[in-house]
């Protein structure tokens, strides 16, 4: 399969809607004094604008993270962040009550190993403007793979 190309996000800060939460399964990563096992995850968020909205082609930024709910994890604080309040840390959290949410981001390119670039997220804020929802249009990944498999 080939990797799509999106339009390269220039660095910097953007309004962006939280679009899509991607189950990466588990990853093995290499701590320098350990190989541990890890539940990953991905957050991917829309930065639109009126040529994106046209051509149906947005900008998208990321934040892959480990998935844990410990007060000093990634994912806790990406969670308060986007919530504006922090996740239980007594129960299961459903990460698809953040789809749709808005967001401030900095942003930063880096060329990804196949020489694409991809915007990943430094940092989140408040969001500066609000936006009313995920495009209609806009294919989860979980949506995507199910109608590859229908098919």
């Amino acid at each position: 399969m080939i990797a799509k190309q999106y339009p390269a996000l220039p660095d910097g800060r953007h309004n962006g809607i939280l679009a899509d939460v991607i189950d990466l399964g588990e990853s093995l990563l290499d701590f320098g004094w350990e190989k541990r096992k890890v539940h990953r995850c991905l957050f991917v968020w829309l930065i639109l604008d009126e040529r994106c909205i046209q051509t149906r082609r947005p900008y998208r930024a990321s934040l892959r993270m480990n998935v844990s709910l410990h007060p000093e994890s990634t994912m806790y604080n990406a969670i308060r962040l986007i919530t504006g309040t922090p996740p239980r840390i007594d129960a299961p959290f459903d990460l698809d009550v953040l789809i749709g949410r808005s967001n401030e981001l900095v942003t930063k390119q880096k060329q990804l190993d196949d020489g694409r670039l991809a915007a990943t997220v430094l940092a989140l804020g408040p969001a500066i403007k609000v936006f009313p929802r995920v495009p209609s249009w806009f294919r989860r990944s979980e949506d995507r793979q199910r109608i590859r498999s229908a098919a």
